[in-house]
Parts: structure tokens; sequence; C-alpha cells
């Protein structure tokens, strides 16, 4: 083949000696603009490696199934070298040749192409490939001739003069990555990229006729002339649809996929019907119409506020939402409604606990105020919950969710989110105000009450005509809905109850629920605000007013009783259940803002500041140990404990929720009560010979518990001064500097808790946990389905609720008639958040049938089997080999180890009679302890995500009751046996009950016993599950346990109970 040669200095360069098998480097300058690489390589050409790399080839394109591709080894990159096309036809490739392909590489050297890929001059011709393999053998033998001319231009050597053609910056990385995988063998094993050529004319090259026209206007992409199938391309038409929008889950695809497979294939759906390509609208109403729910509305109703403006409240048919509790099967059933409680009359058997809602003195007097017994009245007792929420990080899109929800269903149901139902929202009412322009707190109070007259007209039309008409279990019955109890955070309660937002010290009455003038004071009795005095006190402020110069005296008399002079919408005819005090008496404080975000946080930071103070060091030592326990908490088979927080440490507590500060002042309390942690607290003063920073903590949390409990009468009654030695331990222990010190109102909501269990039962019908849960799914969820705009946000948010509430009803049809696939169908998060809560439901109710059984009983099937084979060695030593099963396949893992206990005990048995045993085991079980609805995982492993967990529990030992650490579970003689290291019992009485010794001191120290202590018992053997922790800075074995929230309560019942005064 003809070639014409170069200057010596350009071949000296890039020409390959074929004598020297040696490879040389050379240095060039960095000033050349074309410069890309330092390298020059010369190796010899080796024919067997050529041959090898030519077979290879052939192989690999024969075995592609019959397509082409053009990411093949050697096809794209001299077609690309020839500035050839590629485009799909039919099964092969056609190939665009331009004539008199002749090139220059970059060393200024004239390689022509061999004849075998020439085509006449000024044609071009079309090259039908059908056959890949035919194909390939074509190029490969080209490719040969090519290579054994002398010395042949490499494939990057072609990239590169293409992409100066084109003025692209490319390196040979890159040209290998476009023109596929390919491995240059052949050449050189170590290259960089091209080496710089000082006499590389681009113009020259740019004008040469011979590269053609297509190469001028550029290479085209691979990608877009490939040719789908049909099937391949309707997914990856819905990929690109769905990806286009943002924050989509990943598994949407899958789940719209598996969807239609599912009913193309398993129901036989003809997708050429006409009535599945509704849009979500049509479908909406379509859907509507079925389940006759046309009548459920919301309105847009214009309320003028003091801004001079209107704003736009949401108001949802309150007759609608108020019979979905009845007609709802899922909601209304004899097991979720409140045992001992009739809902027809409203009548309920005698109690001696405080438990449910209509074990409340309250309700009884709501019965009398509405004659519910005089004239057959169905009560439709109602539970508000009220808050403001923020649905963007700016606060232009707050908004207030007003949700409503039967009062009568039992305290399970309650705490679902599906057991409330917004009425109505508020908008942001300061949306566009600037911070520098100051509104009245008077007409921001009025503008809210305005709002809220909109959304509860219709419970005041209701109570006006005696009553609505419901079908409740097909008996149409003549009912008289009223609110009675309203739960929220301190501020709505303010504004809902017209008190100022302040604690200040000038402030009158700074309780909003009663007489009260001190936060604290053990002798002052409690006495509720009543709503003839509001009445009154607004009469004479309005009298003054008029009267010239009376203006401050008129004030006087509103901040006398610490109230703003508004037109409550309580005065407008609202149905409360109390005609005397009104809605004062409708406002109990509640656990997650009187305690959580309150007292918890204060004295968090309290601690917070008392360690920093004496050394800053030791609040890193603090959070380091907190970490460690945390770890240890989060690995125990009972899980019954607030959750605790890793983000910002253990006292922090302006950045954490509610639950997680009494988690975070928990787990102050597990610090303190382990040898490292108690070291800490008394160098930082907490702690000391006269005190301990435990006493105060345990029975705070001891009462938080007893809050949610159910608790006798009696022990209510006698509750009062057990709690005031409690509040003045902690204000004794943890003294508070910053601004009122401990007088604040949340302090007193403390002593109003105890009040209110007599009026409303247990304190956890006041709990406002459901409540805010439900802004996640009435409003933060809807609001992510919208535009996000402040004009028609509501609007946006209010439809949304509706088609949620469509789709809850179509679901329910779907599970019955689809019960099989009803976890793959792709439905909102909010309905999948009500099917996970309604399948826990029905686990729990069989659990509990469970769990009447007197013994703990294995549910289920272990999981993490393995095999251990002992040997007893000549040495009197022993050797084991361990095998695990994994989806049915043996395979041995050295990683994963076993525990040392569990190695030592089965050493024990290996004899000299017996010098091999085989033993099956497994790592996890799950078991039914007596008395808990739900089941426990007992694990028992090295490797669990790669840290251990083992377990520990109470068990029957003997004639005592020890906590042990459960080191195995193995199958013995077709039985499922527990390898157990219990505790040490020395010095024991013969009737120690540890379980019961946790109730009384809340935590307990223990240590296990030596190896030979260990041991195997029957699962009947076990009383409950425990929550351990390693005691830090103490011995190896020693351990602290922690009594569970479920039993909190029964701690603070013992210290009501061994006063002196107890009356029993």
């Amino acid at each position: 083949m003809a070639r014409t040669s170069s200057s010596s200095s350009s071949s000296s360069r890039c020409t390959r000696s074929r004598s020297s098998s040696t490879t040389t480097k050379n240095r060039y300058s960095r000033s050349c603009p074309s410069y890309r690489s330092r390298r020059s390589v010369t190796e010899t050409r080796n024919p067997s490696r050529q041959s090898a790399r030519i077979a290879q080839i052939q192989t690999n394109n024969v075995n592609r199934n019959n397509s082409v591709n053009p990411n093949d080894a050697v096809r794209p990159c001299i077609y690309a070298s020839l500035g050839c096309t590629f485009s799909g036809s039919g099964g092969g490739y056609c190939r665009h040749i331009t004539s008199q392909c002749v090139f220059k590489n970059v060393v200024g050297e004239t390689h022509q192409l061999p004849s075998s890929l020439q085509v006449p001059a000024q044609t071009t011709e079309t090259f039908n490939i059908p056959n890949p393999a035919l194909n390939s053998n074509h190029i490969a033998a080209s490719y040969q001739q090519w290579l054994n001319e002398d010395n042949p231009m490499e494939y990057h050597d072609y990239r590169t003069a293409l992409c100066r053609c084109n003025r692209i910056e490319t390196t040979a990385d890159d040209a290998e990555e476009s023109f596929g995988n390919v491995h240059h063998d052949h050449f050189a094993d170590e290259y960089d990229d091209l080496v710089p050529d000082p006499d590389f004319d681009m113009n020259e090259l740019l004008n040469d006729g011979q590269f053609g026209v297509q190469l001028n206007q550029g290479l085209v992409s691979r990608h877009s002339l490939m040719k789908y199938d049909k099937y391949t391309a309707f997914q990856a038409h819905l990929l690109a649809k769905i990806m286009q929008y943002r924050k989509v889950p990943l598994c949407l695809f899958d789940t719209i996929m598996s969807t239609i497979q599912y009913h193309a294939l398993e129901r036989d759906l003809n997708f050429n019907h006409k009535d599945i390509y509704r849009s979500r609208k049509s479908l909406l109403q379509h859907l509507k119409k079925i389940h006759g729910m046309q009548n459920f509305k919301a309105d847009i109703i214009d309320v003028p506020i003091s801004l001079n403006c209107m704003a736009g409240c949401v108001r949802f048919w309150t007759d609608e939402v108020i019979q979905r509790f009845f007609s709802d099967p899922r909601l209304f059933c004899n097991e979720n409604i409140a045992e001992g409680y009739d809902v027809f009359t409203g009548r309920s058997e005698p109690s001696d606990f405080y438990g449910e809602i209509h074990t409340g003195k309250l309700f009884q007097i709501a019965l009398e105020t509405f004659r519910i017994f005089e004239l057959k009245l169905m009560p439709v007792t109602l539970t508000m919950f009220i808050d403001e929420t923020h649905t963007d990080n700016k606060g232009g899109l707050n908004a207030t969710l007003v949700t409503i929800q039967y009062s009568h269903f039992n305290e399970e149901t309650r705490m679902k989110t599906y057991s409330s139902f917004p009425i109505g929202i508020i908008p942001n009412l300061a949306y566009g105000v600037s911070k520098d322009e100051k509104i009245d707190s008077c007409k921001k109070v009025q503008d809210v009450h305005d709002c809220l007259y909109v959304i509860l007209h219709r419970l005041i039309e209701i109570k006006n005509q005696g009553g609505m008409n419901l079908k409740v279990s097909g008996r149409e019955v003549r009912a008289m809905p009223f609110i009675h109890l309203v739960i929220g955070d301190i501020k709505g309660h303010n504004i809902l109850g017209a008190v100022y937002n302040d604690n200040s010290g000038d402030t009158c009455l700074p309780n909003r629920m009663c007489y009260c003038t001190e936060f604290f004071n053990p002798e002052v009795r409690f006495e509720w605000f009543k709503v003839k005095d509001f009445i009154d006190a607004k009469k004479k402020y309005f009298q003054m007013r008029n009267i010239h110069g009376q203006k401050t005296a008129a004030k006087e008399v509103m901040k006398s009783i610490s109230r703003h002079p508004v037109k409550t919408v309580w005065e407008r005819g609202v149905p409360l259940s109390s005609p005397i005090h009104g809605i004062y008496i409708a406002l109990p404080p509640e656990l997650l803002h009187t305690m959580g975000v309150g007292n918890c946080a204060r004295i968090i930071k309290v601690i917070h500041d008392s360690i920093k103070d004496c050394d800053k060091h030791d609040v890193a030592l603090i959070d380091r140990l907190h970490a460690a326990i945390y770890r240890d908490l989060k690995r125990n088979c009972d899980h019954d404990i607030p959750q605790t927080s890793l983000i910002k440490g253990s006292m922090e507590s302006t950045k954490q929720g509610a639950v997680e500060n009494i988690g975070n002042l928990l787990a102050l309390l597990c610090i303190s009560f382990t040898v490292q942690g108690k070291d800490l607290m008394t160098r930082s003063k907490l702690n000391n010979d006269e005190k301990d920073i435990a006493t105060p903590l345990i029975a705070l949390l001891a009462y938080t518990g007893w809050l949610h409990s159910t608790n006798p009468k009696v022990e209510v009654e006698n509750a009062m001064p057990p709690f005031y030695d409690l509040i003045r331990d902690m204000k004794a222990f943890f003294d508070r500097n910053d601004g009122n010190g401990w007088d604040l109102p949340k302090i007193h909501g403390m002593i109003q808790m105890l009040e209110c269990i007599v009026y409303f039962g247990s304190a956890k019908n006041q709990y406002g946990g459901p409540g805010e849960q439900s802004h996640k799914k009435y409003l933060k969820d809807p609001s992510n389905r919208s535009r996000r705009q402040a004009d028609s946000f509501l609007t946006e948010v209010a439809a949304r609720i509706k088609e949620n509430v469509v789709i809850e009803a179509s679901m329910e049809s779907l599970q019955n008639q689809l019960p099989d696939i009803i976890d793959n169908m792709p439905v909102s998060s909010i309905l999948k958040r009500r099917q996970v809560e309604i399948q826990t439901d029905l686990l729990s109710s069989q659990m509990s049938r469970m769990s009447l059984s007197p013994l703990t009983t294995i549910v289920g099937r272990p999981v993490g089997k393995y095999s251990i084979k002992m040997t007893l060695c000549e040495t009197n030593g022993f050797k084991y080999f361990l095998k695990w099963d994994y989806n049915n396949k043996s395979k041995i893992q050295k990683s994963i180890g076993l525990s040392a206990d569990l190695i030592s005990y089965l050493s024990t048995t290996v004899t000299e009679t017996c010098n091999s045993t085989t033993t099956i085991g497994y790592t996890c079980v799950s078991v039914q302890f007596p008395g808990l609805k739900e089941k426990t995982i007992i694990r028992c492993t090295d490797n669990h995500f790669d840290r251990k967990w083992y377990d520990f529990v109470s068990l029957k030992f003997g004639t005592k009751i020890v906590a042990a650490k459960v080191c195995g579970i193995l199958v013995t003689g077709g039985e499922i046996r527990f390898v157990v290291h219990p505790m040490r019992q020395t010095s024991l009485p013969i009737d120690f009950d540890f379980d019961n010794d946790v109730e009384r001191n809340f935590l307990r120290k223990f240590t296990l016993g030596d190896v030979r202590s260990i041991t195997t018992v029957s699962v009947d053997k076990l009383i409950s599950p425990l929550i351990v922790f390693s005691d830090y800075g103490g011995r190896r074995n020693d351990y602290v346990c922690l009594l569970p929230k479920r039993k909190w309560g029964k701690w603070f019942s013992n210290e009501i109970r061994k006063r002196k005064d107890w009356p029993l």
C-alpha cells in the first residue's frame, strides 16, 4: 500500500520499531497549543497477540444474539475513522463510506485505507449487512490486512484527528468510551494520550476534500439512531415521563408495571377499551358516582378580616363528616367503641377508674346540658383538634387545621389518624404583612374567631334545630353533636379563650382555665374560670370605653381578667359541654406541649449549662456516653421507651420534637445511673451526698406514664401530695435562673392535668399526638400535590383531601375484590399509611387473643439457621466447624461467629465417650409473652448489620425470677431451647422477683454469673422481655435494666400508696 513518508523528527516520535522491545518516554513542552500528553510509545508488534485479539473479536460478535451494536470491539473504531454513520435497517446496519478515504495522522504521516474497505471515487454505496457474524469476519479480515501494513494508525489517532476537525477536546479514554470497550492489546500496555504534533495544520485538515461532507458536519451520536422494539419503547417512554417530576419515589415505575402486569395477565384486562383511558379527574368523578359521594364537598368562604381584605377559609360539609364516623365499618364497630358505653343512649356502666371519656365528670354534665335522656337524643361527643402548621420553610403557606373526632371510640382507635377528619382550614391571616407593621393583638384574635365561626356555623344550626338525623347501624336516630374538649398547644388555646398570650410579671390571671394568680402554690384551691365573668367584663369595658377619659380604666377592666374584649365564636352558640365554664374547661393541657417541649426541654438545658460551666469537655463525654447507651437501647427485644435522638446530642432541646425531648431526658437518667456517668454528674455538682439527679428524673418520667394510664379514682384523688413533692424536687435540683425561673404556665399545667383527669378521664384522652399526625395526612401531604401558590393553596389542598376520601372508599372495595395484590397497588402515601394501621390493628387483635395464654409460646418459624460441629482434640481441647444455611443453601462464613458463652456451653457436650457432636441452632425467633399484645423478636447473633445483638429476658429459675442473657437458640430433641446466661444470684432471697424489683426502683443493676451458670431452658420458662444497657465504667458483665414505659405508671402508683395519708 502506498504511503507518504514524513519528516524524520516526526517519525521518530510516533513510529513503532520492529526490532526493539523496550518502551521509551520523551518529554515535550507544554507550550504547544495541541498539547495532550507527554508520552511517546514504541514497542514491537506481536503477531500472536494480534491473532488472539482478532479471534476474540469474532467470538464476541457471533454471540450477540443476532443484533449488531455500534459498540462492537473493532467495527465502530474503523467506521468512525472512515467518517461513517450508523442507522438501524432490519437486522443489520447501513454503512455509508465517503470516497477517497485517505487520512493524515497526528505526526504528519499519510495512511490510505486497505483496498477491501475502499469504494469507487465520487460515489457512496450502501452495504446491507444482515448477518452480524459475516460482518464481524469481514471487518476482522480487513483489520488484519490493515495491521500487516507498516505503521498502522492507532484507534485513538483517528479519533483525535476527527475531533480536531470538529474542534472538540478529547482524550484517548474518551475515545475508548465512545467507540466501545476496546482493549488495545496489540499496542503498549501503558500510554496516556496522543503525542502532540508541532507540524499539525488544522486548517489544512479542514480544507482537505478527502474528508468528505459528513465529517465536516460533525460526528452523529449513535444514541439518536437507535431503534427500540415497541415494548422497550413503551417502558423507556414511561420511565422518562416519570423521572421528569421531582421527588418521585424510585419504586413508582415498578409499581405501575406490576399493576399493569397483574390486570393484563391475571384479570385479562382489555387495554383497547375506551374506558381505560380516563383522565384522573374523570376517574374520580366516576368513583364518586359509584360510591355515592357527590354530596361530600368543601366550600371556600371569604371572611373579612382586620387587614381590610378577605381571607378564604375552607369549610367541609359537617353533616357528611359526622355521618362518616358512623357509616365507615372500619371505624364504627363494637370492637372500636369504649368499653361500657352505650352509643345510642349515652348511658355508661359505673366505674371505679378514670379511663375513657365517659368516666369523667364533664360528660355527665353534658348529658344534662343537652337533655339527652329527656329528649331521647343520641349524644355525638366530639373532640376538636386545632393547631397551626407550616407547609413550607418560609412561613408563607402556614395554615390552621381544624379536625374533629368521635370521642367514644376506644383509646386504641383514637390514636389512629384515620379516626379524625377535618371540618375546616384557616389560611395564613398574616400573609403579606411585614415585620415592621404592628397589628393589634386583639384584632388578630378577633380574625381567628371570625374564621372559626364560619367553620363551626353548621354545628350552631344543628343545636338551634334540636339535633340532626343520622343513620347508625341501619337505624334512623336523632343526634345532638357537641364539642367536649379542644386539643392544641398553649398559644392556640390562648387564642381560643381570648387570653393574653404572655407571661409577664403584671399579668393578673396568667392561667387561661382558672383564677389562680400563682403558678405553684399547694395551699391555693383550684377553681375554673366562668364564662359569665368574661361577658360581664366585656360589657363594662364597652360601656367605659365610650365615656371620655375612661379608655385607660376600660383597659384595666379587661386586664384584670387577662383577656381580650373580642366576640368569641363560643358566645355565638357553639354547643359546648359545660354552660357555666364554657370553653375554658374544654381547653386542658396535654403532655406533648406541657412536658415534651416545655418542662423536659428546660430541665435538659439546666443540666447542659451546669455541666458546661464546670468543664466544657464533659459535655462531649456525656454525648459519647449517650451515643453508646442509645445503641444499646436500640438493640433490645423490648422497644417500649421514648425514642431519643443522636442528631444534636442528648442535651440539645431546641431542635427536637416533644417525644425526643422526653427520650433525651430518659437518656440522661440512664447516663447518671452508670459508673462513668455518675462520676461526670458529681464533677458538675449535679450529684452529691445529699441529692441524686436520678431522683427527680425518675419521678417526672413516672408521672408522665401515670397520667396516660387508667388509674383508680381513689388514687387520683390522693395524687396531689406526691405531685407537689415532685415539683419541689424539680425546683431544688434544677435551679433555673432564666426568665421567670420555674414560674411558668406549663408548671401550672402539670397541676391542671390532675384536675382534668377528674373531668375528662385519663390524660391520654387529651393527648395531641394523633392530631399532630393528622397534619401530615390532611395538610402536609396534600400541599405537596399542589402548586404551592398562596392565592390557590387552600383550594387545591381541599380538592386533594376530597380526592383522598374517594380513593380510600375505592380501596376498601378493592380489598374485597383483589385481596391478593392490594399491597402492590400504587396508592397514595396517606392511604398506604391507613392500610398499615388497619393491618396492625388486625395483627394486634390476633396477638391479644394469643396473649391470653399464661405461658410464653413461640410464634412462627425461627430464622438464621446454622449447624455447629464440636470435636474433641487430642490435647483435651476442642475445635468447632460452623456452617450457615441461607435460602436452603449451606455456606461457610468465617466472618460471622457465635457467642463465646454459647461455644463454652457447647464444649461441655463433648466428652471422651462422645468426642463429636453436631447441633442445629438459630439466631432469631419470635415469641408471644403473656400480657403483651404484640409478638417479641428475640435475637442472639454476632453480626446483625455488623454489630452484636443479644437480648435479655426474665425467666423462672427455680423458685426465683431472674434476669438472663440469651446466648443462643438450639434444637434439642426436636424442641427449641434457649441457651441463657443468668444473673449472679448470691444473697438473693428465695422468692426473688426481678420484674417486681425493677418496678419498685425504675432502674436496677445486675451482674451476670460465671460461665458455669450457663444452661438451657424451654420457652415456657421465659417471663417477660427486658430493656438492658451496659454499665459503662463498671465490669464487663455489669448491666442496668430499665423499666419499660408501659410500667412507668406503676412506679408513681407505688409512691402514692406508700404515703402515710393513703386511705386504704
